[in-house]
């Protein structure tokens, strides 16, 4: 059952970079026969909070990273089948599984997805629950408040809309992705409207991809091998 909750908040100016594709995790170095080695947890559920309708939205795949060799991880399936994409919304609210790659893309760069500015920055609140204490937390673990009965009136906790299905598309754009951008093919899908686009799924067709020549276990469609150091 997740018992801890892991939080701080994301800030991202008119120079700041969007934050790059990760995964979630809390990395600890153990002593070893062989030296030292490292074990990797991730927590149970992510979350995002968006406190403006500024910057690019969050791209979440579905692919988690399989370490395959000491210092060497990789990602599984090599290609994902979908992706979902929050874009920055005041009070909304997105889960999702804690170990799933995810980032955060370029702006739209319109009224739909205005660019962060040093006066008016992409704010965000992130929440990781965890079913054990990360090994580098810092607060002590606070005593679990008592079960209490529902109160009716209170009001209904912000949560993510129902995701739109877009049309699939015929390829997975890995050069666009790993810009950290939205393909066109899908900036035109986007449902019409004014204000930023409702959250969104997208679908791709899968291809048997071509070996990674450096690590042998399947393309490797962004470039983050090393990626054990953290999320």
């Amino acid at each position: 059952a997740v018992s801890r909750g892991e939080w701080w908040v994301q800030e991202q100016a008119l120079d700041d970079c969007p934050k790059e594709f990760h995964t979630d995790q809390d990395l600890c170095l153990l002593p070893g026969r062989d030296g030292v080695q490292s074990s990797v947890a991730h927590p149970a559920l992510s979350s995002v909070f968006y406190l403006d309708g500024i910057g690019g939205a969050t791209a979440v795949f579905a692919q988690r990273r399989c370490v395959v060799a000491r210092g060497v991880s990789t990602l599984e399936p090599p290609l994902p089948p979908h992706a979902a994409l929050a874009f920055p919304t005041p009070n909304q609210l997105l889960l999702f599984r804690g170990d799933l790659l995810h980032g955060v893309l370029q702006p739209l760069g319109t009224a739909r997805g205005p660019r962060p500015t040093d006066e008016a920055p992409r704010r965000t609140v992130l929440v990781n629950f965890w079913n054990d204490r990360p090994s580098a937390a810092h607060a002590p673990a606070p005593p679990l408040p008592p079960p209490h009965a529902a109160d009716e009136r209170r009001p209904a906790s912000p949560s993510c809309a129902d995701f739109v299905q877009l049309p699939a598309s015929s390829s997975f754009e890995a050069e666009r992705w790993r810009e950290q951008r939205l393909p066109e093919t899908a900036v035109g899908s986007l449902p019409k409207g004014e204000g930023p686009p409702p959250p969104v799924l997208l679908s791709f067709s899968s291809r048997p991809p071509a070996d990674c020549e450096r690590c042998g276990a399947g393309v490797c469609w962004y470039d983050r091998h090393d990626e054990t150091r953290g999320g």
